[in-house]
């Protein structure tokens, strides 16, 4: 695999269930809730707000196998791919690489 613009997080677990918990309480620290149990504020590129509970964990960290045909319903419970990505998500909020707009191509089709 390449170089990627944002480090990857890699952390250690004896278990599959370990490893996931540990990604779980770095992801609710950085997204939900700090040390305190003050409520995170992550915005997004136009200053709105973004929120997570504690149970986006389980969205963030597992995987959909065959996401084409499947609906979004994630049938891997802990993807260590998608959980090394988990700080990259407020990178994306703040518009860092990419910035999403309705664009209107010239055949009228809005993406």
């Amino acid at each position: 695999m390449g170089d990627h613009l944002w480090p990857l997080l890699r952390l250690k677990g004896e278990t599959e269930e370990e490893k996931k918990e540990a990604y779980s309480k770095v992801f609710v620290s950085t997204y939900v809730r700090d040390e305190d149990g003050e409520p995170i504020v992550l915005t997004d590129w136009n200053g709105r707000r973004v929120r997570f509970s504690k149970h986006n964990a389980e969205h963030v960290l597992s995987k959909d196998t065959d996401y084409r045909f499947r609906g979004g319903h994630h049938d891997k419970p802990f993807d260590p791919g998608r959980a090394r990505r988990i700080l990259w998500i407020k990178e994306v909020f703040h518009g860092v690489i990419i910035r999403l707009d309705f664009i209107t191509n010239r055949n009228g089709y809005t993406f």
